[in-house]
């Protein structure tokens, strides 16, 4: 979803925003980004499905096993092009982003459940948010 502000209803969310220390300069760095898409649980989960059924995992760029730079590309394409500058800000709530209390990550390590992605975009004064689940 994107928020459409007044020039200064934003400014207010910037400066707020800014003073918290919660938020990262944009771009997300790829690392990042592929955490939130889940590229390496998908991956691992596709090998062991494969193991189990006792089958060859199929191609990779196949549409039943896609390569990780498709499955980043598809995650980028599922949501709202970010603006070159601005900030954003992730939280996380492991399996239950709807009603489990949010941490705020300024730092992925591992792959993510559950997120809600948000970003300021400066030019034109809105607020994008993302809620995922990968399931």
């Amino acid at each position: 979803m994107i928020f459409s502000l007044s020039a200064a209803d934003f400014n207010t969310w910037k400066r707020v925003a800014l003073a918290s220390g919660q938020w990262q300069p944009l771009p997300i760095p790829e690392a990042v980004l592929s955490h939130l898409a889940g590229i390496r649980s998908a991956r691992e989960a596709r090998i062991r499905l494969a193991k189990q059924a006792g089958r060859p995992l199929p191609p990779e760029g196949s549409v039943y096993n896609p390569s990780d730079e498709q499955r980043l590309q598809q995650f980028r394409e599922s949501m709202p092009a970010l603006p070159r500058n601005g900030w954003y800000q992730i939280r996380t709530a492991g399996t239950d982003i709807m009603r489990a209390p949010k941490a705020i990550r300024t730092k992925l390590n591992e792959d993510v459940n559950d997120f809600m992605l948000a970003a300021l975009d400066p030019k034109n004064h809105t607020v994008m948010v993302r809620v995922s689940t990968n399931y």
